[in-house]
């Protein structure tokens, strides 16, 4: 069967001399895996390995088995092409740790249109901003509403927030943040966009991004704190 379909590139891997194997997260199918062959051919008809960079958007149509082996490209265009991402230091840093963050968790998520929105959302919103210095923030905690363990908000007064329970409480518990760490977890949740204007600082994001990462940890089975997040974090310094 031949689909028509959008994707998001997660991973691209060197496949012997000239082909990539490519991971993307497509609007249809969830997560799929695709061989180009002849990404490093000087061929004028070849799919170049440019096309396939960390969170490119493409549209395309492809064979789809639907068996768990790997597909294969018949069209593929940039939709639209990205530019500041792989121009701008910031950008290229946010780049890779939203693509290795994306990738560990959406490589098993089923289809689920609304969250390749949220996704295609915010990398255009990066792409095209002058200073997203939050998106990536606010990405990572909308992201829970798709994937089952968004916080309870309900008594967000609260002056603790337990990170295993996932909510605000009025007393300590071994898993609870300090009153200071919990006020920065509630100004997060309280972000409404990519331009959210809080946290301020880099000390503050950085630290933001540790608790979110945290979360993740303990409510995401399996999930690895991205390699690329000392990189990152170092610019908020």
């Amino acid at each position: 069967m031949i689909v028509q379909t959008k994707g998001v590139v997660l991973h691209s891997l060197k496949f012997q001399e000239n082909s990539l194997i490519v991971h993307l997260y497509t609007a249809d199918h969830g997560p799929q895996q695709y061989m180009v062959r002849n990404a490093f051919s000087s061929s004028k008809t070849a799919l170049k390995a440019s096309y396939f960079q960390p969170l490119q958007i493409l549209e395309f149509t492809a064979s789809f088995k639907n068996k768990g082996t790997l597909e294969y490209f018949k069209e593929v265009r940039l939709h639209p092409p990205l530019q500041a991402l792989y121009t701008d230091p910031f950008k290229q840093m946010q780049t890779l740790f939203l693509a290795e963050t994306l990738h560990e968790l959406l490589r098993h998520e089923g289809p689920q249109p609304e969250l390749f929105d949220l996704v295609e959302a915010a990398i255009l919103w990066i792409d095209t901003h002058q200073n997203p210095v939050n998106a990536p923030l606010f990405l990572l905690l909308e992201l829970t509403k798709y994937l089952g363990f968004y916080p309870e908000i309900e008594f967000i007064a609260a002056p603790f927030f337990d990170l295993r329970e996932g909510r605000f409480l009025h007393e300590i518990t071994p898993n609870t943040l300090s009153i200071e760490q919990s006020n920065l977890f509630k100004l997060l949740l309280q972000g409404r966009s990519f331009d959210m204007d809080e946290p301020t600082n880099g000390l503050q994001r950085r630290e933001g991004l540790d608790l979110v990462l945290r979360y993740y940890t303990l409510h995401r089975e399996g999930f690895k704190t991205p390699k690329s997040l000392e990189v990152l974090s170092s610019l908020f310094r």
